[in-house]
């Protein structure tokens, strides 16, 4: 019923009644495809048989099972992860059983690339088997593939169901389902509690959000009534600063009716020196009053605009200088590393000197306010092409950040810091006025500090007059400020001396005086001046002037301010510290005629000061008056009945050594063998230095200011009339009583009877 032919591509079975056609091929089971066209035979026994290169294929038409009505169900034959089989105990773990018999796997997050193998066992035309697969949890629907292998990604964790069907060749599936389930863990951020963490950050930032939201809204509420306080308090302290300077105008009236009587009071004082201390506290505190009253009337200036520059040119570096210098003494006495650093030693620029001092002074102050003992400051100048920087570095308390930005305000003090050296008073208002002169020379000020390491404050100036109005420069340097800072040589004919209220002084009765002078000139031409009224010395610089104050003993010392080796305010300080000299009478010279260095010179220890240019009969008045005040003291001293110590035109260092000298003596005042040798050797000085501080306090030689005490100490007991005059003259050291009564007339210049019986009278008139 069936014809069969061989053909290149396989064995062909034609029915015609059915008119169908079927090939048999590889896939069914022949050993190759193509066949001998005349190589062919039919048996009696029914077989058939067809002959090819590859060997001879037979085969019985009528016992050829044709249809597979029950194909085998799919076995799962492999499994693959990241395209590596998976074996059964691997180092995965995945695997217990084999494949073949696992129905479940678990997988971790990362083990999320695999392949699954599978195959139905059919030998009857498996080569045209098809199937049927899909990953429940991943796909729904079924995916047909003649392969035996599949590959997913899985990205997310949780449960999926692998199941794969088969389809033989005439069309049947297999009667039942291959599934592998297979559990993927979820990765940490992808797990319940990672969810629940990212869903409370959610709410958190928006919570956050929210927040600021609303704080930014009350922020700029309070902003807002802020910038309004703050406009009302600006125009309450605009009202509360013109009160202010109102009421400092008017504090000048009764401070000036004050300090003047007190200055007078001071020159002409003759009482205990410890009443005269106390006047001294007084014209200190009243003198910072009035500085405290010109720096708010200054600052109110500034305030209103009203401030002028008068600038000029002039060499900054020599101007910074005298004013670094002015602060040296401070700086040896608290053991400072104190430098002055310069690019240049001459560097022209405009500015105002006087306001321009004030700049700087304030701000060595406050480093110098600030660093303790041992520590550093430094006053460095550097300059570029169109500007001069200038800064003063410390190594001070430094400053908190949050500070930095209101320290230049006005009224604004340093919170917690400590006050070191004489440089203690502070008005709040000193670096408001720094910044307001710097900003009127179109600079600006600026500071970098860190707590515990010091403070850095720079300075940058223009150096060119492009800057400045034309009305705020001075074309000639006497009609500004400056004059004082160029160093001239003195002529005498500028100064026309009065002599109408100087008394004549004797030739026998000069008086020397110390000149110290750097410049030759001024040496020379004071020299002259006081040549006619007293011996007078001169030295070129200080340490010279030290030398010869302590060899000559000079009545009175006039110094220059500034000197090389050794300047005035070192040098002042130095002989007053200095027992052998520091009786000496101390005045300073100075072009600097700011009060500030006037103070600096006051403090070291001088008597007077005196500003260059001077007048020659200011000069004369000022040494006679001096000399005249020493001498008075002494008079008094050995003219009077009664000794105080004090009373002495004497410092502390005098005073001392005087209370002392008086307390040896009155402790050996019945001695009569007391003298020159035991005062010497009780007060651990040398005969020489002891004749010269008991002839400078006293006028006296030791000698007799030892007699003169014991004289004194016999004069108040004759008036207490406890003793007779032998007694009295027993208990004073004299075992002579003629003698005795010889002194006491040459003392008193009148007997101890005498003198005894006036104080007898008073008693008998005191008991009727």
């Amino acid at each position: 019923n069936a014809l069969w032919l061989s053909s290149a591509q396989g064995i062909i079975k034609y029915s015609a009644e059915k008119d169908v056609l079927e090939i048999y091929d590889l896939s069914d089971g022949l050993p190759a495809n193509e066949f001998l066209r005349t190589s062919k035979l039919y048996s009696s026994s029914g077989r058939v048989y067809f002959g090819g290169a590859s060997g001879a294929t037979t085969f019985n038409p009528d016992k050829l099972k044709t249809v597979n009505t029950v194909p085998p169900n799919v076995i799962i034959t492999g499994f693959k992860l990241f395209d590596k089989p998976v074996e059964v105990g691997d180092s995965t773990g995945i695997l217990k059983y084999s494949i073949e018999t696992t129905e479940k796997i678990s997988l971790d997050y990362n083990q999320n690339i695999l392949t699954i193998n599978f195959s139905m066992p059919n030998f009857i035309k498996n080569g045209k088997n098809s199937y049927y697969y899909r990953l429940i949890g991943l796909e729904k629907d079924w995916t047909q593939t003649s392969k035996t292998s599949v590959s997913y990604t899985i990205q997310q964790g949780g449960d999926y169901r692998f199941e794969v069907k088969g389809v033989n060749e005439n069309g049947v599936p297999t009667e039942e389902v291959t599934y592998l389930e297979i559990k993927v863990a979820s990765a940490p951020w992808k797990t319940w509690w990672a969810y629940t963490i990212y869903g409370l950050a959610i709410f958190g930032a928006f919570g956050i959000f929210v927040y600021f939201f609303r704080s930014k809204l009350v922020l700029q509420h309070k902003l807002e009534l802020e910038k309004r306080e703050s406009s009302n308090q600006e125009e309450l302290n605009r009202h509360k600063l013109q009160f202010f300077t109102n009421v400092s105008h008017e504090f000048r009236t009764p401070l000036t009716l004050i300090s003047g009587p007190l200055q007078k009071l001071l020159e002409d004082y003759k009482g205990p020196h410890k009443l005269f201390k106390q006047l001294l506290v007084i014209k200190k505190n009243t003198d910072q009053l009035n500085k405290l009253i010109n720096e708010l009337l200054d600052f109110r200036k500034f305030e209103d605009s009203q401030m002028k520059l008068r600038v000029a040119e002039s060499n900054i570096v020599e101007f910074l200088r005298e004013i670094f210098l002015s602060f040296s003494l401070q700086a040896k006495m608290q053991e400072y590393t104190y430098t002055f650093e310069t690019d240049e030693e001459s560097i022209l620029a405009y500015f105002d000197s006087e306001k321009l001092e004030k700049v700087f002074y304030n701000l060595l102050s406050n480093a110098f306010k600030h660093t303790p003992k041992g520590g550093e400051i430094c006053l460095k100048i550097q300059k570029d092409d169109n500007n001069l920087n200038i800064v003063v570095k410390d190594s001070g308390d430094g400053m908190e950040a949050s500070e930095l930005n209101k320290i230049f305000n006005q009224f604004y003090e340093i919170q917690g810091q400590r006050n070191y050296g004489q440089f203690k008073y502070s008005s709040g208002i000193g670096l408001a006025i720094v910044k307001s002169i710097v900003e009127l020379h179109k600079g600006k000020v600026s500071v970098v500090s860190e707590e515990g390491k010091g403070s850095e404050f720079s300075v940058t100036l223009p150096l060119a007059k492009k800057h400045f109005a034309e009305d705020e420069i001075v074309k000639e340097f006497k009609d500004g400020d400056m004059s004082h800072y160029v160093t001239e040589q003195v002529k005498v004919e500028d100064y026309i001396p009065d002599f109408s209220n100087i008394a004549e002084i004797k030739d026998e009765d000069k008086k020397c005086i110390l000149v110290v002078e750097d410049n030759v000139g001024i040496a020379s031409f004071i020299k002259d001046v006081l040549s006619d009224y007293y011996n007078v010395d001169v030295a070129e610089n200080g340490l010279i002037g030290y030398q010869m104050a302590i060899t000559k003993h000079p009545n009175l010392i006039i110094s220059d301010m500034m000197m090389p080796e050794m300047d005035g305010l070192e040098l002042c300080a130095k002989l007053k510290a200095d027992i052998r000299t520091s009786h000496i009478p101390f005045v300073l010279l100075s072009a600097r005629t700011s009060l500030v260095h006037k103070y600096d010179g006051l403090e070291s220890g001088a008597d007077d000061y005196l500003f260059k240019p001077f007048q020659v009969k200011e000069l004369l008045l000022k040494c006679k008056n001096i000399i005249n005040t020493h001498n008075r003291l002494k008079e008094k001293f050995v003219n009077s009945n009664i000794f105080h110590p004090a009373d002495l035109p004497v410092n502390s260092i005098d005073e001392t050594m005087m209370n002392k000298a008086f307390q040896l003596v009155k402790d050996n005042i019945s001695n009569e063998f007391f003298g020159v040798d035991e005062f010497s050797s009780g007060l651990g000085v040398s005969r020489s230095l002891l004749f010269t501080k008991i002839k400078a306090w006293t006028n006296q030689t030791p000698n007799d200011f030892i007699l003169s005490i014991r004289i004194k100490q016999a004069a108040i007991m004759i008036e207490l009339g406890s003793y007779n005059i032998a007694e009295v003259g027993y208990k004073v050291g004299f075992k002579d009583p003629s003698y005795f009564s010889k002194i006491f007339k040459k003392h008193l210049n009148v007997t101890p009877k005498v003198y005894s019986e006036r104080f007898k009278n008073s008693y008998n008139t005191m008991d009727e």
